[in-house]
């Protein structure tokens, strides 16, 4: 049954017939809570909310009691509940209040608000419900007070001044101490030619500061008053009236292009829009596009201020009273030269639909507070302010613009920064732009310089003197091409290295070091860690970023475009590189190491630039032999190279870390040895010795961790038995060292490698496991994993759409939490799908598709090359098969991966060659795909290896050996799925029985066997 229920004021509850008030109780508590919150809502949030004193068990038990006695009253029934949660089903007065303030429906929302949320409803032993009621009842009033004050300025925008007054006499009863409300009262008596009334609510106000707070009224309000005074003195009204004020171009360098601010201009545009924003400052170092940004938008906002826009440029002006000179001379306001000008300014503007502004205001930060009095004293006018500094006033609300961007958000487009150059470029090539601005230098040349407005157009002067191929080396060395002697630039628009020597000038000497250490760490900063290294806190950090030199990145900080080149300089000439760098591996040395949020259990995800900071501390520490660092940073920091794709960076880091170990004493060598020495196992595939040599230093030192590292390494490789003995080790020392991660990655990669052998039902059971222990830990990245590790598994036992579902969800997990390669990989396995699916057109999209995303990172291209041969086995040419296979066995660095890729590698290559009747020269590759596949215990190389011998044995002419092994291989239960197409060919050919057609099946010992005399029998040919 329906029925609707008020909060606000005295709160009451129909159910189809009168109004029944809705008395303090916590039965009723818990049904206005969950009127209020308008969704459903857990038990357990209830139950803390009102019983936050009890257990869990008992607060549980309490809700219930509650939930029978408030179903036994009769709006008893307007409550709906299940197992977890409870919800309300009604309309409510708060439902229609929240909706008219979205729509901006301003008087709907007024009229809704019948009084405070809950008025009168109060509740002993509820401390936790007092608190939350205290806040949303003050976050109600806010919004009643916002449509309040927006209905008082549409009354006072079509001259209602009586309706204007009411408004604002209910914001001062509301709150007899909002100041600004009382002005508005003031100058709206005023309007309406009550001075001697606007001066009562004057002396009210000051009377009930001075009795509750003991201090005086602003001193814009104090000045609206003596102004007012003078008024009735001389009997002149007080007139909102003003002369048409007019709208001014704009005083900046509009000639330069506009690029890449179409969202910065949206976001400005509706802010401007926004009551209660009444002023708002562009901030952001020199050179950057303030003036520019603050241009455009001047041009599409202009409609949105029938009074007027008028632009205030303050560079090159001096004087105590700068600031509000300009403004005045903006608005064409007449204005004395015996009194201070801004005064003079407010009443003029007063109400006035306007928009003011300040552009260039760093060189006047002292005049801060003459933008105060006209922010606080002109109500309807709105101030934009460009700065290098932050004004730090309670009404500023700041938007920092950002360097253009580098990169484009659609393949194949320019980005804005390149665009931005190419357009002042081509004026300087206007004969041949297209034949000389080759586009892939002009993106180096664009992320060279961060996307710097200015210094894109310097450096573009430049094109047709130094070529780009020329220009691109230039700016990466030297500062000289980012200056100008055009007279017909703006003074500061000349030189960006001086722009920024200004701003390092006008920094205390702490702050000019702080500057330089953040300036030493690659990419953005997590806040603790800016803290830390700049050696100033968190204060010391708070004022870089109040001089725009460090700018907000999301939840990170990241150094302003080329702030960041020049700290660096800074950096190195004041000898504190290695500050900062001690000051970071004392933050990385913890964090690397503990890879698990001990308050949640979940993993750590580390940002891109923490890895690479965590990197440049590893290798500062590697220098200065401090051991036991390295050794708490090994395992975590090469896990998380793992889930960046890094694969061969972290080989090389592993080696170089060894072998300066195995030379080096001192404190904590061994363990890092230790730990280091088992990673090392994970990356080529060891020798015997090397891997002897790893458990017994992990096990004289007792380190599970090392232990369960090195176990896991040799559990995805070698003969089966032995697999399996180093994957149960693993985990016995993973579960005693408590090492979750670790554990989940052996079990993820071990199901993955069981499933390239063909085990296909215990790599599910493997993968489930590790599925299980990659959720508990939130793990996205390790999920992803697993998913695609069982599409793996789905394509070796031919399940298409199982493979397909896989990626899918794979994807999307990358798209929450993973890394650009992780999600190249699931185009990897979805080109893979294509090829076992015949589909040619397909996999070659994929395989590009995988090489686009994969194409910063130096790991995929063994993957990239795999995915390419396996294409042109699948559908040709045979002969750039060959070339591919051949380049794949000879390649560097892919040893890792040889066990279960070399096998298929070359158990193609002889097929290839036996297709092209070359069966002499399949002989060696097919000795050495048996040899592993015996060495391996594959089941699924074993039939591989069936197919490849028919094949030689059909190009032998051989008919009879040649339809015994395609029989084989046809009915073998690991044959690959795709290459049963390949089987069909060879029966055919040799008119064969139909395949479908049971036969005995020998054990894969005795095929293997049966392989051998082939090859034995090719060998004696």
């Amino acid at each position: 049954m329906g029925g609707s229920v008020h909060l606000l004021g005295s709160p009451a509850v129909r159910v189809g017939g009168e109004w029944e008030p809705l008395r303090p109780s916590k039965p009723n508590a818990v049904l206005a809570y969950l009127v209020y919150r308008g969704a459903r809502v857990r038990r357990s949030e209830v139950a803390a909310l009102l019983w936050p004193e009890a257990s869990s068990e008992h607060a549980q038990a309490a809700l219930r009691q509650a939930l029978r006695s408030l179903s036994s009253a009769r709006f008893g029934q307007l409550l709906e509940r299940d197992r977890g949660s409870l919800w309300v089903q009604a309309e409510s007065d708060v439902e229609r209040f929240r909706l008219a303030l979205t729509e901006r429906r301003w008087r709907d929302a007024f009229e809704a608000h019948a009084g405070p949320l809950l008025e009168g409803f109060e509740l002993d032993g509820a401390d936790e419900f007092a608190s939350w009621l205290a806040t949303e009842r003050s976050a109600v009033s806010e919004d009643w007070r916002r449509a309040c004050r927006a209905l008082l300025h549409e009354a006072s925008g079509v001259g209602d001044f009586d309706e204007a007054q009411r408004y604002a006499d209910l914001l001062v009863r509301a709150d007899p101490f909002d100041e600004q409300a009382t002005r508005e009262a003031m100058a709206l008596a005023a309007a309406a030619g009550d001075v001697h009334g606007a001066v009562r609510r004057y002396e009210a106000l000051s009377a009930l500061l001075q009795s509750e707070v003991g201090v005086a009224p602003e001193s814009a309000t104090t000045a609206l008053v003596e102004r007012l005074r003078g008024q009735a003195l001389n009997g002149v009204a007080a007139s909102v009236r003003t002369p048409p004020l007019r709208l001014l171009a704009p005083h900046v360098a509009s000639r330069r292009s506009v690029v890449g601010r179409a969202q910065a201009k949206e976001e400005l545009l509706a802010l401007l829009q926004h009551e209660d924003v009444r002023l708002i400052t562009l901030l952001g170092p020199g050179g950057v596009g303030k003036s520019t940004l603050a241009a455009a938008l001047i041009e599409e906002a202009a409609a949105s201020f029938p009074d007027g826009v008028f632009v205030a440029p303050l560079h090159g002006l001096t004087g105590s009273d700068a600031v509000a000179l300009a403004a005045a001379r903006a608005a064409g306001i007449a204005v004395s030269a015996e009194a201070p000008a801004m005064p003079q300014v407010v009443p003029v503007l007063g109400w006035r639909r306007a928009l003011l502004v300040l552009d260039g205001f760093e060189s006047h930060v002292a005049e801060v507070a003459t933008v105060d009095a006209l922010v606080r004293g002109a109500t309807r006018l709105r101030v934009l302010v460009t700065s290098r500094v932050r004004l730090k006033l309670s009404t500023e609300v700041v938007f920092e613009v950002e360097p253009l961007a580098t990169r484009s958000d659609t393949d194949g487009g320019l980005s804005p920064a390149a665009e931005l150059f190419r357009n002042v470029a081509a004026r300087r090539v206007a004969s041949a732009p297209d034949a000389v601005l080759d586009l892939a230098f002009v993106e180096r040349v664009a992320e060279a310089l961060g996307g710097h407005p200015l210094a894109l157009e310097l450096a573009a002067s430049w094109v047709d003197v130094l070529g780009l191929e020329g220009l691109d080396e230039q700016v990466r060395r030297s500062w000289a091409l980012l200056r100008s002697d055009d007279v017909d630039r703006a003074t500061g628009l000349h030189d960006v290295h001086g722009a920024i020597e200004e701003v390092w000038q006008q920094l205390a000497p702490e702050d000019r070091v702080a500057w330089a250490r953040v300036a030493v760490m690659p990419g953005s900063l997590d806040r603790v860690v800016a803290a830390e290294v700049a050696g100033t806190g968190w204060r010391g950090v708070r004022r870089l970023l109040d001089r725009a030199v460090l700018r907000h990145r999301g939840e990170r900080l990241e150094l302003h475009a080329l702030l960041d080149r020049f700290g660096y300089e800074r950096a190195e000439a004041l000898g504190v590189v290695d500050d900062a760098w001690r000051a970071a591996l004392e933050v990385w040395r913890v964090r690397v190491a503990t890879e698990l949020d001990a308050r949640t259990g979940r993993r750590v995800q580390l940002h891109a630039s923490d890895v690479e900071q965590a990197l440049g501390a590893w290798r500062w520490a590697l220098e200065g032999e401090a051991w036991e660092a390295l050794a708490d940073m090994a395992v975590g920091l090469m896990r998380a190279l793992d889930q960046m794709v890094r694969r061969l960076e972290r080989e090389a880091l592993v080696a170089e870390a060894v072998t300066r170990l195995e030379a080096a004493q001192g404190s904590g060598r061994d363990l890092a040895l230790a730990r280091l020495s088992a990673l090392a196992l994970a990356c080529p595939a060891s020798a015997a010795d090397d891997a002897t040599r790893a458990l017994r230093l992990a096990g004289r030192l007792d380190d599970d961790i090392a232990l369960g590292l090195a176990h896991a390494a040799l559990a995805c490789g070698g003969p089966p038995t032995i697999s399996a003995a180093n994957a149960r080790a693993a985990r016995a020392a993973f579960e005693r060292a408590g090492d979750t991660i670790g554990l989940a990655t052996m079990l993820t990669r071990r199901g993955n490698w069981l499933a390239d052998l063909g085990h296909v039902a215990l790599a599910g059971v493997v993968l489930r496991e590790a599925f299980a222990l990659h959720h508990g830990l939130a793990d996205q990245g390790g999920l992803a994993d697993v998913h695609d590790a069982l599409a793996n598994a789905a394509l070796v036992r031919g399940d298409l759409e199982a493979a397909r579902e896989h990626v899918r969800v794979a994807r999307a997990l990358c798209a929450e939490r993973g890394t650009v390669l992780r999600d190249a990989g699931t185009y990897a396995t979805e080109a893979w799908e294509a090829r076992v699916a015949g589909d040619p057109v397909r996999a070659a999209e994929r395989i590009e598709a995988f090489a686009k995303r994969a194409a910063r990172v130096t790991d995929p291209s063994f993957r990239r090359l795999v995915l390419t041969f396996s294409y042109h086995v699948r559908f040709g040419p045979r002969q750039r098969a060959l070339e591919l296979g051949y380049r794949l066995l000879t390649l560097p660095g892919t040893s890792e991966r040889v066990s279960i890729m070399g096998v298929a590698v070359n158990y193609d290559l002889a097929f290839c060659l036996a297709d092209l009747g070359r069966p002499d020269e399949a002989a060696p590759f097919f000795a050495e795909a048996v040899r592993l596949t015996r060495l391996l215990g594959a089941p699924r190389f074993v039939a591989h290896g069936a197919l490849v011998a028919a094949a030689l044995a059909s190009a032998d002419e051989d008919a009879a050996t040649a339809q015994r092994f395609a029989a084989l291989a046809w009915h073998h239960t690991a044959f690959e799925f795709e290459r049963r197409r390949d089987v069909e060919a060879l029966l055919a050919r040799w008119r064969a029985t139909e395949p479908a057609v049971p036969l005995p099946f020998p054990s894969d010992e005795a095929i293997l066997a049966a392989l051998q005399e082939q090859l034995a029998r090719l060998e004696a040919g």
